[in-house]
């Protein structure tokens, strides 16, 4: 077993011990199987704290979050591209969001409501992102007519829609059997 050195301030005391790590194994929010170590160390049921807010600092705070959502999948998104990030881990098509809902649905409402919001942000994203046939793919289309001061050739736009068709179509079904390969084996 491993162990960790803890320093702990307490009353202006320090305490140094050696502590032994348990493992435990669990399935993550997308159902792959994961390895952590434990301290023993669980949260007191007696110290969740609800808290509730009025309509102006709950605005404020959803707002927040929602940046907060914002710029975590921007930087999941360039992590990607660059390669630090592996796109199989980190992209759920709707198996697993069914799965992920099934499993926020057991811990409450109030979890339910984050993931529909975390949800809605990405989507809202993945929308603007540069692809044919995406609401960012249309902008883009749009500046190019704008720089040409003229519109694109029906065919050359139609080109464009297919290839972007076939891009989602491909994505979609990359996607869905990653989900059946991580949830079901």
């Amino acid at each position: 077993q491993a162990q960790v050195k803890i320093l702990l301030l307490r009353d202006g005391l320090e305490l140094d011990f050696t502590v032994k790590i348990k493992e435990k194994q669990f399935n993550d929010s997308s159902g792959r199987l994961r390895k952590v170590g434990l301290l023993g160390v669980i949260p007191d049921e007696e110290a969740v704290v609800i808290l509730r807010h009025g309509f102006w600092e709950s605005s404020f705070l959803s707002a927040r979050r929602v940046w907060s959502l914002t710029m975590m999948t921007y930087d999941a998104l360039a992590r990607m591209i660059t390669g630090r990030m592996s796109l199989r881990d980190s992209v759920t098509g709707p198996l697993g969001v069914f799965y992920i809902t099934s499993k926020a649905a057991q811990m409450g409402v109030i979890t339910v409501l984050f993931l529909l919001a975390a949800l809605s942000v990405s989507l809202a994203i993945f929308n603007l992102l540069p692809l044919p046939l995406l609401d960012g793919g249309h902008l883009v289309l749009l500046a190019v007519e704008k720089i040409r001061g003229r519109a694109l050739e029906a065919k050359a736009e139609k080109m464009i829609t297919q290839a972007g068709f076939t891009m989602i179509i491909t994505l979609g079904i990359l996607v869905t059997y990653n989900d059946i390969v991580r949830i079901f084996g």
